[in-house]
């Protein structure tokens, strides 16, 4: 059994990985980076983006402005979930400068492993 560093607060879990793909578009600039998670803090993780990004189906489309004060965008951030076993959910929103990043420091992509 491994045992794995959980990326949203410093500690060990044995058991399955969930992982959390954070990727952040600004023009041509596209960085991504992964988290790895524990069930509890994944389940937690899960409703802190859901407050900030969209989930993404087959009807979704880019928008033009903000998510949060509607001013034309500067950046986008999408994060993949893959959760046990389950087909990854996607969540994405965009966002103006300021904005893009207290929802980047929401997502951990500080913490994050870049890929």
């Amino acid at each position: 059994m491994a045992v794995f560093p959980c990326g949203y607060l410093p500690h060990r879990y044995p058991g399955p990985q969930r992982s959390a793909y954070i990727t952040r578009f600004a023009g041509s600039i596209v960085q991504t980076r992964k988290l790895r998670l524990c069930q509890r803090h994944f389940d937690e993780y899960a409703q802190v983006i859901a407050k900030y990004l969209e989930h993404v189906s087959e009807n979704s489309s880019m928008s033009v402005d903000c998510h949060i004060c509607h001013e034309p965008y500067d950046e986008g951030i999408s994060i993949r979930l893959f959760d046990q076993g389950e087909e990854p959910g996607v969540w994405a929103a965009e966002f103006c400068a300021g904005h893009a990043e207290h929802v980047a420091d929401h997502a951990l992509w500080a913490t994050a492993m870049p890929l």
